[in-house]
């Protein structure tokens, strides 16, 4: 009981510090701004189209939570944003308060959205296809939510991307070698559009990463089996080749990840 009280205190003591008002009622509320970012979740046999908010303001545990609550009809979702969940733990460093909102199979998505930050509405249509799902704006909406990007371009079926991780100094003749593997085990280069992926970006035709450091060039393929056939392909490139410090990361639409 007495640490919940500290945590509390501690949201109280953040939020005098760290709120910036432009409004009177911004006082009434631990947050002012959301950013909202769409992507896709890809399980064995579905996408799950997933939203994921965050405060522009930063509290003192990394671990806050936005409190939503997610109303369905037939063709209309309403999210309401307002207070923050404090958690039973603090992990101790500052950062925004979240909240992912998983919305179910991308392709029996309403259309329209609503997104309530406090009491002010935020009206948007998703106009999903086969290579996008763009975000488009309605008649009412107000300043307190933004979006990451308006525009996320959908990875095809049976897609496999992924990147190496390597210091060696032939580490381009190593791409090149293991990428000719995957073909002979039925993988396809796959050249996608450019734009953003969520897990990836492309351009000019070149997947590329960011692993927290810098960027990464990756490779994206069609392949309709089981991803544990390019790992194996792998591990025998590398036992045979006898290169040391060369690690994979491979994923899938079929919601398999390989890291190794």
């Amino acid at each position: 009981m007495k640490i919940r009280l500290l945590y509390i205190l501690i949201l109280a003591f953040g939020l005098s510090v760290l709120s910036s008002c432009s409004r009177d009622e911004d006082d009434d509320h631990p947050f002012t701004r959301l950013e909202l970012k769409h992507y896709e979740q890809f399980h064995s046999n579905k996408r799950e189209l997933v939203f994921f908010l965050e405060t522009f303001e930063e509290f003192p545990c990394n671990n806050f939570q936005i409190n939503t609550q997610v109303t369905h009809s037939q063709n209309q979702v309403e999210i309401h944003a307002e207070n923050i969940e404090v958690p039973s733990f603090c992990m101790t460093s500052f950062g925004p308060a979240t909240r992912s909102i998983f919305l179910g199979d991308t392709e029996k998505s309403p259309e329209n959205y609503s997104v309530w930050v406090n009491f002010d509405r935020h009206d948007f249509e998703l106009l999903i296809n086969e290579t996008s799902i763009e975000i488009k704006k309605g008649k009412s909406f107000d300043t307190r939510l933004s979006f990451s990007r308006e525009k996320l371009m959908r990875i095809p079926d049976n897609t496999v991307w992924g990147y190496l991780v390597s210091e060696n100094e032939n580490k381009n003749n190593i791409t090149e070698s293991l990428l000719e593997i995957f073909e002979e085990s039925g993988a396809e280069l796959l050249p996608l559009q450019d734009g953003d992926y969520h897990y990836f970006h492309v351009e000019d035709e070149t997947v590329m990463f960011f692993d927290g450091i810098g960027e990464i060039e990756g490779f994206s393929f069609l392949f309709d089996k089981e991803i544990q056939v390019l790992i194996s392909a792998f591990q025998n490139y590398i036992d045979q080749s006898e290169i040391d410090n060369v690690q994979i990361r491979l994923f899938s639409t079929r919601g398999e990840r390989f890291l190794l």
